[in-house]
């Protein structure tokens, strides 16, 4: 376990002076698990930590984070972006800032500001030699071109295809795509590494597994009382990962509208739950949008409380709120509708069962099921008890495999 930490360690060590150092930029939303009592990214904020305890030059920018939000998030050296927006001009920098977050990455050009101007004058203020970030809005892209600064993006997503490809890859011109690209798995490279010639697709584990001791270390008494609790439990543990867009909350899925009566979890899967109250403990896990957006999502917190008040094996406060590749290592099976924590869960051998009936209609997740790692299940009881069975590949490299790819992004530093 040593390729994207490690292979960043290479790039500072060997590529970078004393004087330059690295740009991360992420959104808020990126920022979607709890630690310490702060919204945390598991891409971001491991490589971020690795980066300062060499000593190197580091910043970052994180959409929808200010000065007046800044204490909520961890964060290394925070750039407030509006700082460097033209102020004098006719749009206020807040609500452009607003329409900024809205559009999750596509930042226009019909914005009334120049938005590269102000990513250059970051960039060459700070001296950057390298940016590292989870969808690099356009203009940021271009300024490191034009000023000869590397840039990564980091694809938080798995399985992508030609048809599906990540979002820095889809509906853009050439010559805004990142110069790099990080992948997380072997479909994902293999599908996208001879189609997009203009973009060096590294393929690499994910950073936080070299990382999960120390934020382990991080939580909080009341997290890791928990978990030992669920460690030392004779239960099986099951983790069910909640989807939102099942709740005519979604414009572009409303086939899902009328799959879940009460927009969050099936009957029949309360119905297990009640069934194994002396088998397995349930952890049901949100969705950060859920978490985002409280008061949108008020009736589905009031159900998971009833849920909970319920049931004695079900636990979601917590579930919700520890880091997930940490939560990982407590459970043995996974179960959801549809989700790519189905990914997040092969990376630790463990099986995903799939209940949205729409999946096999629509070809997602073949190369999961393909490999192993999930199966497609009937929303009925007995179904989705039987397909609850602990999966641990001995060999998990079948779908992330130990590429040593050191070089490899060494070469695109270069």
């Amino acid at each position: 376990m040593i390729w994207l930490s490690t292979t960043l360690r290479l790039i500072i060590y060997n590529k970078m002076s004393h004087d330059e150092c690295i740009l991360f930029w992420s959104d808020k939303n990126d920022k979607s698990d709890i630690l310490d009592g702060k919204y945390f990214s598991r891409i971001i904020d491991p490589i971020a930590r690795i980066v300062n305890n060499k000593g190197k030059n580091h910043w970052e920018i994180i959409r929808g984070v200010s000065d007046t939000n800044k204490s909520e998030i961890f964060h290394s050296n925070l750039i407030c972006l509006d700082n460097y927006i033209n102020k004098s001009h006719s749009l206020n920098p807040l609500k452009i800032l607003s329409i900024i977050k809205k559009r999750l990455g596509f930042l226009d050009s019909y914005l009334n500001f120049d938005l590269e101007k102000a990513f250059g004058k970051i960039l060459n203020e700070k001296k950057i030699t390298t940016v590292v970030g989870i969808e690099l809005p356009i203009e940021l892209i271009s300024a490191c071109k034009k000023m000869g600064i590397q840039n990564f993006e980091i694809a938080h997503g798995y399985g992508y295809s030609l048809d599906k490809p990540p979002s820095c890859l889809r509906n853009r011109i050439k010559n805004s795509f990142p110069s790099n690209l990080i992948v997380f798995d072997k479909i994902a490279y293999e599908n996208l590494a001879s189609s997009f010639c203009e973009v060096k697709i590294h393929f690499c584990e994910h950073p936080f597994l070299n990382e999960i001791e120390h934020w382990k270390n991080k939580l909080s008494q009341k997290h890791k009382e928990f978990l030992t609790k669920i460690y030392k439990s004779k239960k099986r543990t099951i983790l069910c990962s909640l989807n939102w867009g099942y709740a005519k909350d979604h414009p572009e899925m409303r086939r899902l509208d009328d799959i879940l009566n009460n927009g969050l979890i099936h009957e029949n899967l309360l119905d297990l739950i009640d069934d194994t109250r002396q088998e397995f403990n349930w952890l049901i896990r949100l969705h950060p949008i859920h978490i985002k957006n409280k008061d949108k999502y008020k009736t589905h917190f009031e159900l998971l409380g009833k849920i909970s008040g319920k049931f004695d094996n079900v636990e979601w406060k917590m579930a919700s709120e520890i880091p997930l590749l940490i939560l990982f290592n407590f459970i043995s099976n996974h179960v959801t509708m549809r989700s790519e924590t189905a990914y997040d869960a092969a990376l630790f051998g463990i099986k995903t069962t799939f209940l949205c009936p729409l999946i096999g209609q629509e070809g997602y997740y073949t190369n999961l099921v393909n490999c192993g790692y999930a199966s497609l299940c009937e929303l009925k009881t007995d179904k989705i008890y039987n397909s609850l069975k602990p999966l641990m590949f001995e060999n998990r490299n079948s779908f992330f495999s130990k590429h040593d790819i050191l070089s490899v992004l060494n070469e695109g530093w270069a």
